[in-house]
């Protein structure tokens, strides 16, 4: 557990695990998760209260204190043309089709 919360706050993955957002709901931070679950006899079922969040500490994005980030904040406003652009421009620079025709999966 303690490699996987290392990778999730590193990586800054989405958490999926229902035992750590409830300990994030809880009040635990990274830095408190971590320190507890390297504890012998510590297991994410048996956590302590969590202790006060310090300067510093990371809490999990939209759980806690972190605020969601707003992820159609860039987005143009929808027309049909735009899309059409978006669309050529996805065909043109991705280069899928010809991945996957070559992919011996295919065949």
């Amino acid at each position: 557990m303690l490699v996987y919360l290392e990778m999730l706050e590193k990586n800054h993955w989405i958490l999926q695990l229902k035992l750590l957002k409830g300990a994030f709901s809880a009040g635990h931070s990274y830095n408190s998760l971590k320190l507890a679950l390297s504890k012998p006899g510590i297991t994410v079922y048996s956590l302590p209260k969590p202790p006060p969040l310090q300067p510093g500490d990371n809490v999990v994005i939209g759980i806690g204190l972190a605020s969601k980030p707003d992820f159609g904040a860039n987005l143009p406003e929808f027309s049909l043309s735009v899309m059409q652009d978006c669309l050529v421009d996805f065909i043109v620079t991705n280069d899928e089709a010809i991945n996957i025709i070559e992919c011996p999966a295919f065949y």
